[in-house]
């Protein structure tokens, strides 16, 4: 087992590379293979790691209920390339 990114033991909200990167309470993942990204539930924003273990913030804190953690999330082709869509804790479903 290797930690990609993240570190064990610390919790946090931060980009950054690795270790450098702080998660708060990621539950579920997906990976794209058009664009070779992993995208990560953290409570209630998304992040993105790329090939290179950098971590950013893909759907910042307060762009949904801050009170609304991801459930669920998922990738789909489409007509401009992809889609994410993620379901919530409140029984919304968002692209």
């Amino acid at each position: 087992v290797t930690t990609i990114a993240g570190k064990f033991g610390i919790t946090g909200d931060a980009d950054g590379n690795g270790s450098k990167a702080r998660f708060w309470n990621p539950t579920k993942m997906v990976y794209d293979n058009r664009n070779n990204m992993l995208y990560v539930a953290d409570g209630t924003t998304i992040r993105s790691i790329d090939q290179n273990n950098n971590v950013k913030t893909y759907l910042p804190f307060g762009k949904i209920n801050n009170f609304d953690e991801i459930l669920d999330i998922d990738v789909t082709a489409d007509s401009i390339g992809g889609s994410l869509y993620f379901t919530t804790e409140e029984n919304d479903l968002y692209k």
